[in-house]
């Protein structure tokens, strides 16, 4: 699979995005009650991606045989509530930090839940991260010693 510029675009944007939205969720956990806050988001990115769908075509229906799958993903509103939870009372470069990690646990978990097997750049990318989150610990330690 090949990286077109339309899709080097679209990553890019998606980029920029996700990473402007930190400071913003930051400053609205601070000023709005996190959770409904959160909820207005959902909100407004479920009905964007319902008017996406409906002028693709297609439905939001679940199939009735796909529901035990969707009340399982439950670990989202969890991870969600322990987010919020943490976001006030964290400083940002944790749970920065935290977010980081969680590709690791992806490619690990994909592996073990969906037989995947990663190639030597994913396994590149988890030495590279480690690398940055220990620079990024260590730092004050060694500043410490200095």
């Amino acid at each position: 699979m090949t990286l077109d510029r339309r899709g080097l675009f679209l990553l890019v944007i998606l980029t920029l995005a996700w990473g402007i939205n930190w400071p913003i969720m930051k400053l609205g956990v601070a000023h709005f009650p996190a959770m409904g806050f959160r909820l207005l988001g959902m909100a407004g990115g479920l009905v964007a991606l319902g008017l996406a769908l409906k002028l693709r075509g297609e439905s939001l229906r679940v199939p009735r045989a796909s529901w035990p799958t969707v009340i399982r993903l439950v670990v989202f509103a969890y991870c969600h509530l322990v987010w919020f939870a943490l976001a006030r009372s964290l400083p940002p470069v944790v749970s920065s930090l935290s977010i980081m990690f969680i590709p690791v646990v992806g490619v690990f978990s994909g592996m073990w839940m969906l037989g995947e097997t990663p190639h030597w750049q994913d396994y590149a990318a988890i030495v590279l991260m480690f690398a940055s989150l220990s620079s990024v610990l260590l730092a004050p330690l060694l500043r410490r010693r200095l």
